[in-house]
């Protein structure tokens, strides 16, 4: 009765989705605990990761602004989408089918919807001409629902590869690769782009190298046409004062939600970076400096692990799924620009992705 009562008094202060999300989880875990003799074994580098991650999260919670905000962020950011990939990865085989079948279906639904805003975009429809094409990349880039732009090309591209990951017909293939680069298009996002290509290399390097040589060719020669695309110049003055702050923070992080404030304060005395610079570090623009500012050393363990071990399990099988591979590769890549995964729209899609790379072939 104390457990329930003390279960009941943190859930008081939640958001409803949050409460209705971790009675789920809380429903699933007894399931867990009742057929934990079904359960496929899973290495004791899973739960090291899972474990590291989780702590270093919770140490970033508690230096949040103010303790409600750093639970949120832990629950929407951690606890949610890693009990998702605990989930998948380790119940029961009926419960798993039945898990898979909603969250492909809920996760289909996103693609479509998101896809709706992006037909109406004006890049879409108002030009007439190749020529006139270049005018239209500066009316505004898509964000759809998220943030950026630059987050809608972090969700669309490792989203549409763990679906091709799935067995479906060509149509469908054809239509979600089109839906992907319609997405990119819009976005504009360079470090999506160059993601996305390289996701496409991989995927062909690991099946039928020889035949592809041309593609690869092209894709190279893309990738680097577009990487001279990136502005660094914003990224190089925000990744700088991130090495700053996190040399002398680097076990435990900034906490929670603190790097733009810290950014801040830190460069308050140079006007350039206060007013051009400043506003564009929500985060660092990186994986590795974004999970160090936010959960510190322990997070990154924890999620260094967890993609090791994702690649380790779909590696060691003769025929690995090449478009789960590509999915986590995307996520990786883009990461080095960005930050695909210390926020609340793109922490579930990257355990989802995680967790579908480390079920064996039979599960998912």
């Amino acid at each position: 009765m104390f457990a329930l009562a003390f279960f009941v008094g943190l859930l008081l202060p939640l958001a409803l989705f949050t409460q209705i999300y971790l009675v789920v989880l809380a429903i699933f875990g007894l399931m867990l605990l009742r057929h934990h003799k079904q359960l496929p074994e899973r290495s004791l580098l899973f739960w090291a990761a899972i474990i590291s991650l989780f702590w270093g999260a919770a140490v970033g919670a508690v230096q949040a602004s103010t303790v409600r905000h750093g639970l949120g962020v832990f629950l929407g950011w951690v606890v949610v989408p890693a009990g998702v990939i605990v989930l998948l990865t380790a119940a029961p085989k009926k419960a798993k089918q039945w898990l898979q079948n909603g969250l492909l279906a809920g996760l289909l639904l996103t693609v479509f919807l998101v896809f709706l805003q992006a037909i109406n975009h004006p890049i879409v429809w108002r030009w007439q001409s190749l020529a006139d094409l270049s005018q239209y990349f500066n009316t505004g880039r898509l964000t759809g629902p998220f943030v950026s732009p630059n987050t809608l090309a972090l969700y669309a591209v490792p989203l549409v590869f763990l679906l091709l990951g799935q067995a479906r017909p060509k149509s469908q293939q054809y239509l979600l690769v089109a839906t992907a680069a319609l997405l990119l298009l819009a976005s504009q996002s360079v470090g999506g782009i160059l993601a996305a290509l390289l996701g496409v290399l991989f995927a062909i390097a690991l099946t039928r190298l020889p035949k592809h040589r041309p593609y690869i060719f092209v894709l190279l020669t893309l990738m680097g046409a577009a990487t001279f695309s990136i502005n660094w110049s914003v990224r190089r003055e925000i990744w700088q004062g991130a090495y700053a702050l996190l040399k002398h923070h680097w076990l435990f992080g900034l906490g929670i939600g603190n790097f733009q404030t810290a950014y801040t304060d830190l460069v308050k005395d140079n006007t350039h970076l206060t007013q051009y610079v400043a506003p564009y570090a929500l985060h660092p623009h990186s994986l590795i400096l974004a999970t160090v500012a936010e959960a510190g050393l322990f997070a990154l363990v924890g999620l260094t692990l967890l993609f090791g071990y994702a690649f380790w399990m779909q590696l060691k099988h003769s025929k690995p799924n090449p478009w789960y591979l590509a999915a986590l590769l995307s996520i990786l890549i883009h990461g080095f620009v960005d930050t695909p995964f210390w926020q609340a729209t793109l922490a579930p899609l990257t355990f989802i992705v995680l967790a579908y790379a480390i079920m064996e072939p039979d599960e998912s």
